[in-house]
């Protein structure tokens, strides 16, 4: 006769195993989901910010110009920017392919006052734009 210990089980049963891989197995996929989350939201958050930085040069350049040129002097609403190769979309490395929009409200609550408005959006990407208010003063 066999003596196997005081009645008792030694070690786990195939049913308890396959209960801690399939508890194991829920957990790998929880994070892969979240994997996948962060990777989507990093990419989201680098398209907004190429995109802020373009809208920021863009006004720049615009609050630049001086205060007797010819496009601060009428309203314009939703001008294409040209780049300097004289394209309307910027495609930026890691960022994706955007065009600028402006606006001008010359006169816009007082005389003198110029409100400037930049809108960037990304062409191939179905993210919100980015839009820059700033305001100059002319002569």
């Amino acid at each position: 006769m066999t003596w196997y210990g005081n009645g008792y089980e030694t070690g786990s049963s195939l049913v308890e195993l396959l209960v801690a891989m399939t508890v194991f197995a829920i957990g790998l996929l929880a994070v892969a989901g979240m994997q996948l989350t962060a990777l989507r939201g990093n990419a989201s958050a680098q398209q907004a910010s190429v995109a802020s930085g373009l809208a920021e040069g863009v006004l720049e350049e615009i609050l630049a110009w001086s205060d007797d040129h010819p496009q601060l002097v009428v309203d314009a609403v939703d001008q294409e920017w040209l780049f300097a190769d004289s394209t309307t979309a910027a495609n930026l490395q890691g960022g994706g392919n955007f065009r600028a929009l402006y606006a001008i409200d010359a006169d816009y609550d007082r005389p003198k006052l110029t409100r400037v408005e930049v809108r960037v959006e990304a062409l191939n990407a179905s993210s919100r734009p980015v839009t820059l208010v700033a305001f100059k003063r002319c002569r």
